[in-house]
């Protein structure tokens, strides 16, 4: 992990930042859930494709990514994560704690 990485994930967290504020702001003005639409799924669809290329750049798996993006919020929701069974719980709360665990996970599958 270095700062890089830290910097990687903290731009994409802007971006859905401010996809959140967009998609809370159009559904008031439109009375309902837009993201069903074509719009919204072009939207979502680049969104995706900005977790997948940061994951690449990163090294990591766009689905833990995801993970951490979307179910963890960026950390806020403090969700636990395991490598294994014999090794204990982690609790994710921010950048770089997602990011030692992700790193030694991986160092951990290689052995």
């Amino acid at each position: 992990m270095n700062e890089q990485h830290v910097e990687k994930i903290k731009a994409l967290q802007v971006i859905t930042d401010r996809f959140k504020d967009v998609s809370d702001k159009l559904e008031q003005f439109f009375g309902g859930n837009i993201w069903e639409c074509e719009f919204g799924e072009c939207v979502t669809e680049a969104i995706d494709l900005a977790l997948e290329l940061t994951a690449e750049t990163i090294g990591i798996t766009p689905e833990s990514l995801s993970w951490f993006v979307w179910e963890n919020d960026f950390g806020k929701n403090k969700l636990f994560a395991c490598i294994d069974d014999q090794h204990d719980k982690t609790v994710i709360d921010g950048i770089e704690t997602f990011l030692q665990f992700e790193f030694e996970a991986m160092k951990q599958q290689e052995s």
